[in-house]
């Protein structure tokens, strides 16, 4: 029996999953309505999150009986669901199950890996690459079933959906290209941004690379700053293969692939591995003599969730306002190592924190709807002073303020940069 649904879809992954329904499913499923949230009429920005009054009157008036949620990002999903399942409205769900999720052909463990890593190797892979806001993710099939080990991959459900044909080792689609030799994917959701490529990205490449001889080819999601990092490393062109170079019109087939598969993956458990690769990238940034560094960085942000009031206290004690976007890789390198106090605003740029001194101070400051100091355990490790500060007075975390600019309280911004001046003074050498 066909099934009417309605389809809630997010960004340009949504869209490759309306194509795969209507390619793959058409003789089960028929798309009736499609709302492309992306489109902020559906976001109200009051007590609910989203406005849902078109979608709950087609729901009404048969035009579909189940909504399907094409929405990667699981805090907007988790929203939706609860949205839906207010108003009575059914999810449906594509066929699928855990039991689809191929296993590694070889496994590989060492000392040298990361608690509770593995590597986990596969031969003749295919793989069918789609876009998701600032990411561009690969998701891969093995002898007809999904591979799961590539970090952040979504449900089995929705890689079942993005190949168009059926996942049994008997109905394979030919590849439209073949990638011959050994591949390492270091792709990751939310790859294009600087910090997750930083902590969650270029760690693996630096793993695989200082660690395990690797001689083999890196996917990496191309920006700016990939280019830069992995040229310090040392890693010529010929050895990456951009992943922008994929496209979601073809499927590909590799002869060799490589994950790093890490069972409950926590950013603290990658800490040690990464402050050795800071140590590496600090020498081939030419942090020798940082004489010419600012000795205090205001790290301001300059689109949205900005310390609106903090530059004029700041530049009165001498901080120079600096926004990291505006900076070469190798600038924010020997300034972030050369500075005995950043204040940062909270973002991408924190994870330049990895490059400062013993016994600097880093200052992070947050708004009340999105605290998340991801740089705690590097910072202890490398025995820097960390104050944490956020936005006051504190109330429920309100998902649709993440991206306000904020104020910090005058006097309160004054102690924490005199408890700052005091920690730091005289430590230099120590």
């Amino acid at each position: 029996m066909m099934i009417k649904l309605g389809l809630i879809r997010f960004s340009w992954y949504g869209g490759q999953i309306y194509r795969s329904l209507k390619n793959y499913y058409a003789d089960t499923l028929t798309v009736t309505a499609v709302y492309d949230v992306s489109d902020r009429k559906y976001y109200s920005g009051g007590k609910d999150l989203y406005a849902c009054e078109e979608i709950v009157q087609a729901y009404r008036a048969g035009v579909f009986e189940q909504v399907l949620l094409a929405v990667a990002d699981p805090a907007i999903y988790s929203q939706w669901e609860n949205v839906l399942q207010a108003y009575g409205i059914g999810i449906y769900t594509l066929t699928g199950t855990e039991e689809e999720t191929s296993a590694p052909e070889q496994i590989l463990t060492g000392d040298d890996l990361p608690e509770a890593t593995e590597l986990h190797v596969f031969s003749d892979i295919y793989a069918v690459c789609t876009n998701h806001t600032d990411s561009d993710l690969l998701y891969f099939y093995h002898q007809g079933k999904a591979v799961r080990d590539n970090y952040y991959q979504s449900d089995v459900n929705w890689q079942r959906a993005l190949l168009n044909a059926p996942l049994d080792p008997g109905h394979l689609p030919e590849a439209d290209e073949v990638h011959t030799g050994e591949y390492f994917c270091a792709s990751r959701l939310w790859g294009k941004n600087y910090g997750h490529f930083v902590l969650q990205e270029l760690s693996l490449i630096y793993l695989m690379e200082y660690h395990r001889n690797f001689q083999g080819r890196y996917i990496v999601p191309r920006t700016r700053f990939a280019e830069e990092y992995l040229e310090l490393l040392g890693i010529p062109q010929d050895r990456i293969l951009w992943q922008d170079d994929l496209t979601p019109e073809k499927i590909y087939r590799f002869e060799k692939m490589i994950f790093l598969y890490q069972s409950g993956y926590e950013h603290w458990k990658m800490r040690t591995l990464v402050l050795e690769m800071a140590e590496v990238l600090k020498k081939a940034a030419g942090c020798d003599d940082l004489s010419d560094c600012p000795k205090r960085l205001f790290v301001q942000r300059k689109h949205n969730r900005r310390v609106l009031n903090a530059e004029k206290r700041l530049k009165r004690r001498g901080f120079e306002t600096w926004f990291a976007e505006e900076h070469t890789v190798r600038e924010q390198i020997r300034c972030f190592a050369g500075a005995e106090i950043v204040a940062c605003a909270t973002g991408a740029a924190s994870i330049n924190s990895i490059y400062m001194h013993r016994h600097a101070c880093f200052i992070e400051m947050f708004n009340k709807a999105r605290v998340m100091p991801w740089c705690t355990e590097t910072l202890y490790e490398q025995d820097v002073y960390y104050i944490p500060f956020v936005e006051m007075p504190i109330f429920y975390a309100d998902h649709s303020r993440i991206n306000d600019d904020y104020y910090i309280h005058g006097i309160i911004l004054d102690m924490l940069l005199k408890q700052a001046e005091i920690l730091t003074e005289g430590k230099h050498d120590e």
